[in-house]
């Protein structure tokens, strides 16, 4: 990806095979002199083969490239689905409430289909209380904490300063993320929690998995969305996706319930990309108001930006200041310094388990660049090699503020 360049009919098609549900005819339109082998490495990098091997199949346009990806899409989605199952009823019989947040239960409602949505975890959403036992439950199933590493910090003092613990099956190489929170800012969504609203989503015949409202489900999906600097297609379209199985009145209201949730400008920055990308309909009078608040255009300008670069984050993270744009965006989704000193704050409690704040990877970035600067080199130097991930965090995480 480093060195071609994403052209607008290449982003014109993903944003065409992204959209649900799929129009063949816009498909076929957008795909006049694209180079295909770019736009499959543009898939892969925003994790939508599942969505464009559809759309591509349905249009009769070349989809063997990603054949592979969505059949091995299709098939984690149902074990993921089964693992879901069997650890939903696991925490029941422990007296552990539980909900299943994003994952199949939202590919399900989004897209009524399994086989689309792609998804590498299960996201497991537990009250604070509940934690330990949570824990212990994971443990009887088969699963080993790698997030806190054993060993070093407790899973209390972990869960304290970040919103999950990550864990790994020994045998099947599933990955949980055990929840007691869904956000890392206090002031962000305050009252979303395992004790929240649930649905129940039918992934099959006697196969159901309890998670949040669609209200609720909205207002934490533009959060997320938000706090990553929405630099996956994926997450946006799924936000799409699930707004599209409603009206515009319904957009509208689900809307103005995030807002009492405390979304903030997140959820107007979701739909301002998903009407600019998607082709969301909003009502007159909410496009007029998102349209009015500066700051929300600004977000939603940063944002296509990073999610649209031709190179994507993952070189964004390399370049002097390639990423600022999303920890400064995170310092702007609720109005008020109260929620910026408190987003400051956050940044710059320690982390338990190496010791240095939330910011330290981006000034230890910063700083090596500088110092290259200074030497000339216009660059990456000669004797520093490229920064290598030291695998605790997933590439969907924001490194790691």
């Amino acid at each position: 990806m480093s060195t071609q360049r994403a052209t607008s009919s290449t982003v014109d098609l993903l944003l065409a095979c992204c959209r649900w549900p799929v129009n063949a005819a816009d498909v076929a339109r957008c795909a006049a002199g694209v180079d295909w082998q770019l736009f499959a490495a543009l898939a892969r990098r925003h994790r939508v083969q599942g969505l464009v091997y559809r759309a591509l199949s349905q249009a009769g346009l070349p989809a063997a490239p990603l054949a592979a990806d969505a059949r091995r899409i299709a098939t984690d989605n149902l074990r993921l689905a089964a693992e879901s199952v069997r650890l939903h009823r696991r925490m029941a019989a422990a007296d552990v409430p539980a909900l299943l947040v994003k994952g199949v239960a939202l590919g399900m409602l989004a897209y009524r289909d399994l086989g689309v949505k792609m998804g590498w975890d299960i996201d497991l959403l537990v009250a604070p209380a509940r934690l330990e036992t949570a824990a212990a439950v994971l443990g009887e199933a088969g699963y080993r904490c790698s997030l806190p590493s054993p060993g070093t910090v407790s899973l209390a003092e972990w869960h304290a300063f970040s919103k999950e613990s990550v864990w790994r099956h020994e045998m099947s190489g599933i990955h949980v993320e055990l929840h007691s929170a869904l956000v890392d800012h206090p002031l962000l969504l305050p009252d979303v929690g395992a004790w929240s609203p649930a649905q129940l989503v039918e992934l099959s015949p006697g196969m159901v998995l309890p998670t949040l409202t669609t209200d609720t489900l909205f207002a934490y999906l533009c959060v997320h969305g938000a706090a990553s600097g929405w630099r996956r297609l994926k997450w946006l379209a799924d936000v799409a996706a699930l707004l599209a199985r409603g009206d515009v009145l319904e957009t509208e209201r689900l809307y103005h319930r995030s807002q009492a949730l405390g979304a903030g400008r997140a959820a107007g920055q979701a739909l301002l990309l998903s009407h600019r990308h998607f082709g969301t309909v909003l009502t007159p009078q909410l496009a007029a108001a998102l349209h009015a608040d500066r700051t929300a255009r600004l977000l939603a300008w940063a944002a296509a930006r990073m999610m649209l670069d031709e190179e994507g984050y993952d070189a964004a993270a390399e370049r002097t200041w390639g990423t600022l744009p999303i920890h400064l965006a995170q310092f702007l989704l609720l109005p008020g310094w109260r929620y910026r000193t408190v987003e400051m704050r956050r940044k710059l409690t320690p982390d338990p388990h190496v010791g240095g704040s939330r910011w330290a990877y981006p000034v230890r970035v910063l700083a090596r660049r500088w110092r290259e600067a200074r030497a000339g080199e216009g660059g990456r130097s000669r004797h520093a090699p490229r920064a290598q991930s030291d695998g605790r965090f997933k590439p969907d995480q924001t490194a790691p503020l």
